[in-house]
């Protein structure tokens, strides 16, 4: 039932991300979406790997290690889409440069394991007892989120009354959901010896995020004239086809490859589908969305053109 709820929280974010990102592929908006989308479908990834698939003994070091990385890009891209959003703005590169300084230094860290004493399995329970370190850690993080709600706040003060107030309105709820949510479930509990939750902190994000698209698409999020505007379709087969050809055999050679070896390196088993069934669909949607966007792509400029034609 969890490796099934994860599933379902990573094919909801990876489609919603890209659903936003093919409204505007070129906004500033869009794409820092994007990327905070990615961060949260990795978060997806490392947790199905250690709950569907680890052996309930030993380290978990890895997952504590890039648990902490991408808790850190979650607040960065917060942070710059709270500087590009609503306006579509420039990131001031100089304050980035400041506010992001720390991360030189605690990103390693993580991968050195400096933020944990231990992380893993006692008799099948899982445990982690974090270092001084971990807590600094924490602090930094939530300061720059506090940052980036900041901002947000204040140009929801500015714009308040018109749509883009709105939409950060409705941006800074969806914020105070997922934060109070993963909180409570990644941080407070497990603090206090209570790990029943942490599995489902991927879960407990996709409502923040949906509300977090619906404000930035204008409130128009899957409605039927989005979507006929989006997927508006052109004849220009023979790049359709060589998009198709290339990045079939690209994935397979890549990435189903490598899944099938992995899987059945030890021979055929139970264990070994269950393996093959889960990661050769994770492994199959990032091909697919390339390929989705590489016909866009072919076939966006095109329909401009003729559209821009017709208006003239």
């Amino acid at each position: 039932m969890l490796l099934a709820l994860l599933l379902l929280s990573l094919f909801l974010l990876v489609l919603l991300g890209f659903y936003v990102f093919v409204a505007a592929p070129r906004s500033r908006t869009h794409q820092t979406f994007v990327a905070f989308v990615a961060c949260l479908a990795m978060w997806t990834v490392k947790d199905i790997v250690l709950w569907g698939f680890y052996a309930r003994d030993g380290s978990a070091a890895w997952w504590a290690s890039v648990s902490f990385i991408i808790a850190l890009l979650l607040q960065y891209s917060l942070v710059v889409f709270a500087w590009v959003f609503p306006e579509n703005g420039p990131v001031p590169l100089k304050r980035a440069a400041v506010l992001f300084a720390p991360g030189a230094v605690l990103i390693p860290a993580a991968v050195m394991g400096w933020m944990w004493r231990e992380v893993g399995f006692t008799s099948g329970r899982f445990r982690i007892e974090l270092t001084p370190l971990a807590y600094a850690f924490g602090i930094y993080a939530y300061g720059v989120f506090a940052y980036g709600f900041g901002l947000l706040y204040a140009k929801y003060r500015r714009y308040r009354g018109q749509l883009w107030g709105q939409q950060l309105g409705a941006i800074l709820w969806a914020l105070v959901i997922t934060v109070t949510l993963n909180t409570l479930a990644n941080n407070l509990l497990p603090l206090a010896g209570f790990y029943e939750l942490l599995p489902l902190g991927s879960v407990f994000v996709l409502l923040g995020v949906v509300i977090y698209a619906y404000a930035i698409t204008s409130f128009k999020l899957f409605s039927l004239q989005s979507a006929l505007d989006q997927f508006r379709l052109f004849p220009i087969a023979y790049k359709v086809a060589l998009s198709i050809a290339a990045v079939a055999v690209l994935s397979f050679l890549f990435l189903q490859v490598p899944v099938v070896w992995w899987s059945f390196g030890g021979g055929p088993s139970t264990e070994a589908w269950r393996r093959y069934l889960v990661f050769s669909v994770i492994t199959a949607l990032l091909p697919n969305l390339i390929l989705v966007a590489l016909i866009i792509r072919t076939i966006s400029r095109p329909v401009r053109r003729l559209t821009e034609a017709a208006v003239e």
